[in-house]
């Protein structure tokens, strides 16, 4: 697969998107991972996932809109089963989380680790592909352990117009399309001094002098397998530093959490305090992932 070559062409044919939208999509498939969407226009981003999910992909996604009220579990399970045939959907597109009260957030949280709902005596399990894409207006408003369950954010500004939007029928060939390609993440090699970097990396970015609640174990095994989904998307057998750099730009920022500056660890040795407040006004997880790659040197 070269995702450059599809959408170049898809576009010809006339489409009309976001390249980065499409590619962000196209990793958590693949991944069977689930993404987080940050738009200034929900309603126009939406829009733009269904031109690419309906009438590019042929996949029927359902979307949600949560209101800002409490769910209880049937209810909230509910709305996640098709109405007509009552299936879990392979993608779903879920607007407003950021408003759900923890407890509703806690039941969307047990859907997605358990990727199965129990409904009226019957058990509802999801498909081949199964990826979650949440918009949000306010990230510190959605819990940390939710926010965690989604694999990175990708910011997103709306095209201008849109393809209208085609109704279709769910696909079996792109999903299983999907499905071998997230067999195929298995064949991209990985050497040990790519390891050790990725190593290297989550080390860093625990031992950083911003950083909070540090990096969890698991991340190694994540960044390993964003390296992979990149690799197999932009059609290349192994893992070079370049992609490693790409996959900790676009993983590790979603699961920062800064320091107040109240901590930062010059005021220990009589610091200003004002300093540290600037400084951290300043700072972004995105920066101390650029502070990090550039003081973790790759393999040669």
């Amino acid at each position: 697969m070269d995702v450059n070559n599809e959408i170049s062409h898809f576009k010809e044919l006339g489409y009309s998107f976001d390249d980065n939208l499409y590619v962000a999509l196209t990793l958590s498939l693949i991944s069977k991972r689930h993404l987080l969407l940050e738009s200034k226009d929900n309603t126009s981003s939406i829009k733009e996932l269904q031109l690419i999910i309906n009438n590019i992909w042929e996949i029927q996604p359902i979307i949600i809109n949560f209101e800002q009220r409490t769910y209880e579990k049937d209810e909230l399970f509910g709305l996640f089963l098709n109405e007509e045939d009552y299936f879990l959907a392979p993608i779903y597109i879920i607007n407003g989380i950021d408003g759900l009260p923890h407890s509703s957030q806690s039941l969307l949280l047990e859907f997605m680790k358990r990727k199965s709902i129990s409904l009226n005596d019957k058990e509802f399990r999801c498909n081949e592909i199964f990826t979650i894409i949440g918009l949000f207006s306010n990230q510190n408003n959605i819990l940390s352990f939710l926010r965690n369950e989604f694999w990175f954010k990708q910011f997103h500004i709306p095209i201008e117009q849109p393809n209208p939007i085609m109704t279709t029928k769910y696909s079996l060939n792109k999903v299983r399309h999907f499905a071998k390609l997230n067999k195929d993440l298995n064949d991209i090699t990985i050497l040990p001094e790519l390891k050790r970097y990725i190593y290297d990396i989550v080390i860093f970015v625990r031992n950083h002098r911003v950083v909070d609640t540090g990096l969890p174990t698991v991340y190694l095994a994540e960044l390993e397998l964003m390296s992979r989904a990149l690799c197999v998307i932009f059609n290349r057998e192994f893992v070079i530093p370049t992609i490693v750099k790409l996959s900790a730009r676009k993983l590790i920022p979603l699961h920062l959490t800064l320091i107040n500056y109240k901590d930062e660890p010059s005021l220990q040795w009589g610091g200003d305090i004002e300093i540290a407040k600037e400084l951290m006004k300043r700072m972004t997880p995105e920066i101390v992932i650029e502070d990090v790659l550039r003081k973790v040197d790759p393999p040669l």
